[in-house]
């Protein structure tokens, strides 16, 4: 519920923003299919923001910051975060797919993996310091999620590939 709270607003700010964006760069004429999965980058990063860093207020004052710096303390150790896991996977999947669509520079696994390793790693980093938890595991599954979704990236690119070309028939000289 929390989550959908969260989104359909930053989608529109996001429809707003880029229709902005749209505007201003009139002059070079560009398929519904270009700016499409940018909107949706764009409207995802503003989520993202919004969930990681504003989402639940921020302080600065607080005299008490989290810090784990122990990979995988989750497993071994009963505490509240634990089950949270599963949720960073799925929040860096839409990373992972769109970003090697939206960049052609990150078409690379190793780029895109990078780009949201330093994303994540940003976040924990801010987080640290308004009063949030820093975690290496959010780190990591961040990472993992991206991961999967550049996964997902290289399959749908193949499918559409092959969709897109056709098959040779045996009656071709």
């Amino acid at each position: 519920g929390a989550f959908l709270f969260n989104v359909v607003p930053m989608f529109l700010l996001g429809a707003v923003i880029y229709a902005v964006y749209a505007l201003i760069r009139r002059g070079r004429k560009m398929p519904l299919a270009y700016h499409i999965p940018r909107y949706v980058f764009l409207s995802y990063i503003l989520s993202l923001v919004s969930l990681t860093i504003f989402w639940g207020g921020i302080s600065f004052g607080n005299a008490y910051h989290m810090l784990n710096l122990h990979p995988f303390v989750w497993l071994s150790q009963t505490y509240d975060m634990g089950h949270h896991r599963i949720c960073n996977i799925g929040m860096f999947i839409p990373f992972g797919l769109l970003c090697p669509v939206v960049f052609r520079r990150a078409r690379v696994w190793w780029k895109t993996v990078l780009i949201a390793f330093g994303t994540s790693f940003l976040i924990e980093f801010i987080q640290y310091f308004i009063g949030r938890s820093c975690d290496i595991d959010d780190l990591i599954m961040n990472t993992l999620g991206a991961c999967m979704g550049y996964a997902a990236f290289i399959l749908c690119s193949k499918a559409i590939s092959k969709k897109a070309s056709p098959h040779k028939t045996g009656g071709e000289a």
